[in-house]
């Protein structure tokens, strides 16, 4: 029956993490923008060879964006989750030109947003906040994957380096490696840049 499941194109399960695209003046650049095309490309590669259908992510401009927008583009289905309400989460995690795109997520029919936390913590806690989102993320994966009788996969954009701080891209990958799930890693570091026309 699985396979037969398999057969009619319901495809994978994935979470998904990935760094956000660098604020202006980033003293070490980790997501310039001239790599948001070759990110793009290669989250939207790896969502065809993995033949992902639904995934659970959060909202941040960059990784999580393109992640979003390539998966609804193949039919897809999507979770975000935030770690505190969507207005506050712009103003943390989105602008320098992300912020229509984040937007236009909230209208789309095939995506289910969830808010973790009634209101913004204070500036101390929001790494705690970041990290129980991520916690979320996964779970909810591992959750649908469990209901159609498959495994879940994580998708990452990583350069493969500690995160600024807790609740980043690092340590979702650590917090997956702990599940024993797939775990699929698009090296930001290794892509080209975007070629100047």
């Amino acid at each position: 029956m699985e396979n037969a499941t398999k057969k009619r194109g319901e495809g994978r399960i994935a979470a998904f993490t990935g760094h956000m695209v660098d604020a202006p003046g980033r003293t070490t650049p980790r997501f310039p923008e001239r790599k948001v095309e070759p990110v793009r490309r290669a989250i939207a590669h790896q969502l065809d060879a993995l033949d992902v259908r639904y995934g659970a992510s959060s909202g941040a401009r960059g990784s999580d964006i393109l992640f979003l927008e390539e998966l609804l583009k193949r039919g897809g289905t999507a979770h975000v989750f935030l770690p505190f309400p969507k207005e506050d989460f712009a103003r943390t995690s989105v602008g320098y030109g992300w912020d229509d795109r984040y937007w236009a997520l909230f209208r789309h029919p095939r995506v289910r947003i969830v808010e973790l936390a009634p209101a913004l913590p204070p500036e101390g806690d929001q790494d705690a906040a970041y990290d129980f989102c991520n916690q979320r993320i996964q779970h909810e994966a591992i959750r649908q994957a469990k209901q159609a009788g498959t495994t879940p996969v994580l998708l990452s954009v990583w350069n493969g380096n500690p995160g600024d701080g807790r609740g980043g891209t690092a340590d979702a990958v650590r917090a997956w490696r702990k599940h024993g799930y797939e775990l699929v890693v698009i090296d930001i570091s290794k892509l080209p840049d975007t070629h100047s026309e």
